[in-house]
């Protein structure tokens, strides 16, 4: 476990990073539904592809800044930013910009929105919150949890 420290207006809080932490319960994000989420202090989108499979990205369009979470689910299970139509895939990877016209020499590809590690289990969906400079690195280890024994006690405790 990492702490990361942040200091707006000068007061000090700390979160704890490279955990899995509860980001919703599954049901409540529908297939082709987008949701904003403040966790440990980042926008995050939460989101389902139109064919079920649940996501995580950082609710930010790289473009302007527009919350990806006011835009859409394309028909082909983009999230289009509301602003100027970018589009990103599940992975966070831009996969058309509309204002594009042919010979422009630019590679949408290129251009990314963080994506978080996300894993539906047991009626929930995890989020994995890396530490700062860690964003691209796999999880440690699996969302577990704790299952309370036929007495209410947590097992194993």
């Amino acid at each position: 476990m990492t702490a990361a420290t942040t200091r707006p207006d000068a007061s000090e809080r700390i979160f704890l990073r490279d955990l899995w932490y509860m980001a919703a319960l599954a049901r409540t994000v529908k297939a082709g539904s987008l949701r904003r989420q403040i966790i440990l202090g980042e926008p995050v989108l939460l989101g389902r592809t139109r064919d079920g499979k649940a996501f995580a990205l950082r609710d930010i369009c790289p473009h302007r800044g527009v919350p990806l979470s006011a835009g859409r689910i394309t028909d082909a299970n983009s999230v289009e930013c509301p602003y100027h139509g970018w589009q990103f895939g599940a992975d966070g990877v831009c996969s058309a910009i509309p204002s594009l016209v042919e010979g422009q020499d630019m590679d949408p590809a290129r251009i990314k929105v963080r994506a978080y590690p996300l894993v539906e289990q047991d009626g929930l969906l995890w989020i994995y919150m890396a530490a700062p400079g860690r964003e691209m690195a796999a999880p440690r280890s699996a969302p577990t949890v704790q299952r309370a024994n036929t007495c209410g006690r947590l097992a194993g405790a």
